[in-house]
């Protein structure tokens, strides 16, 4: 997250952490606690001065910055950068090998072959690419972490909740709609079963 004042970077803690974390620590440790638990409340920027409107974050700017955020991990994605296996080649490129030697895929072979034997992998992987959708979307959580609670920390989690939930839905459904359309998410079951 950046500060739309004062251009400082923010780190945004899951949210789950800071709540769990500030009812279920001592009053003396929460005073260290309290900037994380804060943030989620006020949507504010610890740095900006405490002027009434400055370095406030708007919903509609935190699910912006997600959203771009996200998009800026799916263009490393379609960038298709491949790297070599061999450590002594260090070749990385887009372009492809289309020989096919061995018992080698189609565009798996070093470019730099006979002179190197390694593979092409892809730098940046479709796995890669899910786990950081699915972390944007664990940190923004607020409808599930309510049941990961404790039943007796039950009540006071979903106080919580019920405050920074409104501010966080946008940027929520943003992550998870962009999430849900990568294909690496979805079993096929077809694929699962044997036909006889």
């Amino acid at each position: 997250m950046v500060c739309p004042d004062c251009s400082t970077s923010l780190e945004c803690p899951p949210i789950f952490n800071s709540v769990c974390s500030s009812i279920s620590q001592k009053p003396t440790d929460l005073q260290a606690e309290r900037p994380a638990i804060e943030f989620w409340h006020k949507l504010q920027c610890p740095k900006c001065p405490k002027e009434p409107g400055a370095g406030k974050l708007q919903p509609s700017c935190l699910a912006n910055q997600v959203k771009r955020q996200a998009e800026g991990f799916i263009s490393t994605y379609y960038r298709g950068l491949m790297l070599c296996d061999d450590e002594t080649c260090n070749y990385s490129g887009r372009s492809l090998n289309l020989r096919v030697i061995g018992d080698s895929e189609r565009g798996t072979v070093c470019p730099n072959y006979p002179r190197c034997e390694g593979r092409l992998q892809r730098k940046y992987t479709e796995g890669d690419l899910y786990k950081q959708l699915s972390y944007f979307c664990h940190i923004l959580d607020t409808e599930r972490c309510i049941n990961k609670v404790d039943a007796k920390m039950k009540v006071q989690v979903e106080k919580e909740m019920a405050e920074i939930r409104p501010l966080v839905k946008t940027a929520s459904s943003t992550i998870e709609k962009l999430r849900n359309r990568c294909g690496y998410g979805w079993v096929q079951l077809r694929n699962l079963t044997v036909d006889v």
